[in-house]
């Protein structure tokens, strides 16, 4: 056999060798070791109380494992320390154990919780922690490579770069950082704020401001009633029972907002989806769908190549400026000012309340006149036509390829409309 097909057939034996280790348990990837080694896995715990007086705050510092503290009705501080250790055999890893300790310093306005890991050269272990605390302790937990868990206590502020993150029934603020896993925030009573790199972030149920800065993953916010405001790229978006100003920024991927507040949406080729909003909605975006359905405030829509769908509009002013793709509004009312190339706009008001403005170019325009009424209109074609579908045929000119009509032109006490375009062709039609 040749040197190489010997290298293979012994790099396949290897292979199979450490594959049944694995399945037999005995062989951990540690990624504080950066290797692979033969192992069995052992557990050790220790516990030890501090008693009152407490300071306002405990301070957790751990690494390569996880933290779960949990607010309680006592007056005592619970600390209990779970050691998970790999070696060859038992006596190995009770030897690591009996040296691997918790190490507790009180200070006057914390208590610090920590281990003497880097006491050891071969740390093939990992250490968790299960924290008993006062209800009203506030928290601080710097962590890595494992998750992090904290529900009823006071404010809080966790820094789990690798890790999980699960915090619920927070009396007071929030602050999270994360880079590569998903956080998970609920009944937070005053301001939230999570960082993340990479991830799913769940936020319901804030008292407070709410701020979140994800570079990508997707965000689900639900129940808020002080402000919310999403940066960062790459990210999907949704928002349920919002009811306060929100200003979110993404790209890409979906926004969907449900039932909201005052809307501030910078987009770039995301989807949008904004429906039932009490205040103004203002969105920028590009390359992109937008609907939006049961909005009471002002609207504003701008960005290139926007295929825009509107209804259930209550507004003073309403505006929307894009090209390429149609615009469709239906059942709005409010001062309305549209412009479009290379499209088609379809008009429906009602009722009709405010002046219509269409400007247009290389489009069609499609106006559903209101049933019955009657309004001050002029429409104009350049290189076009005007199709009037209604009764009472209004008054035409057409020069130089310009064609004008005009209709009830002595309504001046009425809201006016009016419609232009160029190489397109206007319906007006009921």
């Amino acid at each position: 056999m040749k040197a190489r097909e010997v290298f293979l057939l012994i790099l396949i034996i290897v292979a199979g060798i450490l594959f049944t280790h694995f399945q037999l348990g005995k062989i951990h990837w540690r990624l504080n070791d950066w290797g692979i080694f033969t192992s069995e896995e052992f557990f050790f715990e220790e516990t030890r109380d501090i008693n009152p007086p407490l300071p306002v705050l405990l301070e957790v510092q751990n690494r390569h494992g996880e933290v779960n503290i949990q607010g309680t009705e006592n007056e005592t501080v619970k600390v209990t320390l779970q050691k998970i250790i790999w070696r060859r055999n038992k006596d190995e890893a009770a030897e690591v154990a009996q040296e691997l300790n918790m190490e507790i310093k009180k200070e006057s306005d914390r208590i610090i919780v920590s281990t003497n890991r880097y006491d050891f050269e071969r740390r093939n272990f990992e250490t968790d922690f299960l924290i008993q605390v006062p209800k009203s302790m506030k928290i601080t937990v710097h962590n890595s490579y494992g998750k992090v868990v904290v529900s009823d206590t006071g404010s809080s502020f966790i820094d789990n770069r690798r890790g999980k993150i699960f915090v619920s029934n927070i009396t007071g603020s929030l602050t999270v950082n994360n880079s590569f896993d998903d956080v998970r925030v609920e009944n937070i009573s005053e301001t939230c704020s999570i960082k993340n790199r990479y991830g799913q972030v769940d936020v319901k149920d804030v008292g407070g401001t709410v701020d979140v800065d994800l570079r990508t993953g997707d965000i689900l916010l639900e129940n808020m009633n002080q402000g919310v405001t999403v940066s960062g790229s790459n990210n999907s978006v949704r928002g349920e029972k919002l009811n306060c100003p929100l200003d979110i920024e993404s790209s890409f991927r979906r926004i969907a907002l449900y039932d909201v507040g005052p809307v501030k949406i910078q987009g770039r080729q995301s989807p949008i989806e904004v429906k039932g909003s009490k205040g103004a909605v203002e969105i920028r975006n590009r390359f992109a769908k937008i609907e939006v359905e049961g909005i009471e405030g002002n609207l504003f829509i701008e960005g290139k190549s926007l295929s825009v769908l509107g209804s259930r509009i209550i507004a003073e002013n309403i505006t929307i400026d894009s090209s390429n793709e149609d615009i469709e509004l239906r059942e709005f009312s409010g001062k309305t000012d549209i412009k479009i190339a290379h499209g088609q706009a379809i008009i429906s008001p009602s009722p009709l309340t405010h002046a219509i403005d269409v400007e247009a170019s290389y489009s069609d325009i499609r106006f559903m006149w209101p049933p019955g009424e009657k309004y001050p209109f002029q429409g104009s074609v350049k290189n076009g036509e005007i199709k009037w579908m209604l009764a009472n045929p209004p008054g035409s000119t057409k020069e130089n390829g310009l064609t004008v009509i005009k209709a009830f032109s002595e309504l001046s006490n009425r809201p006016p409309i009016n419609l232009s375009t160029s190489y397109g062709t206007i319906w007006i039609e009921e």
